[in-house]
């Protein structure tokens, strides 16, 4: 591992570096967060497209992250974190994500090299949901990413990119400390 992280180039670092910062900020319910996960997707999506993964549907997903990131600038200055989601949106969210990633798992199984389409597939169509979920700061959306995050560490560690594992194995805990910190953040605003 030590190997390859000295191969990694600079836009690789900085994809890691400023996908920490973004997780970690956005946990602390902090609007500076999203500068942070625009840049890292950006690194991200090159390298999923450009850099050998054959990742395309993260890619895709990387950019989608890139403009919900500009709507996340805008929305969290207007909304509180609420927990408004009730349980018939998941449900329906969990039915809809399983229906639209088996469909697109086949699709780019069938019409690309893709790795992994199914998972990766499924990583895409659920990050989507949970996404929507985080910009209208739903705490809902942690317990998405908590899933999420595990899966892609085990999608980026079998393709051979371990910075990325990483990456997505500190996600994941930091999403686990996000729903704590903004279940807390939840209850005191409820009470004010």
């Amino acid at each position: 591992m030590l190997e390859t992280l000295r191969s990694f180039s600079l836009i690789e670092w900085t994809g890691l570096s400023t996908g920490v910062v973004y997780v970690i900020l956005s946990a602390q319910n902090r609007i500076s967060c999203w500068y942070f996960g625009i840049v890292s997707c950006a690194c991200i999506a090159y390298h999923d497209f450009f850099g050998g993964l054959n990742l395309y549907s993260d890619g895709v997903l990387q950019i989608f992250y890139i403009i919900m990131g500009i709507v996340g600038l805008i929305r969290w200055r207007a909304v509180n974190i609420s927990f408004r989601a009730n349980v018939f949106i998941h449900i329906y969210s969990i039915i809809g994500g399983v229906v639209l990633s088996v469909l697109y798992g086949y699709l780019m199984a069938r019409y690309s090299d893709a790795s992994f389409p199914m998972i990766d597939a499924f990583t895409t169509v659920f990050s989507i949901i949970a996404t929507v979920f985080l910009v209208n700061r739903q705490l809902s959306a942690w317990i998405y990413f908590i899933v999420i995050d595990l899966v892609m560490t085990l999608l980026y560690y079998e393709r051979g990119w371990e910075l990325y594992a990483l990456l997505y194995l500190i996600f994941t805990m930091v999403a686990v400390y996000a729903s704590w910190k903004w279940w807390q953040l939840f209850r005191l605003n409820l009470n004010s």
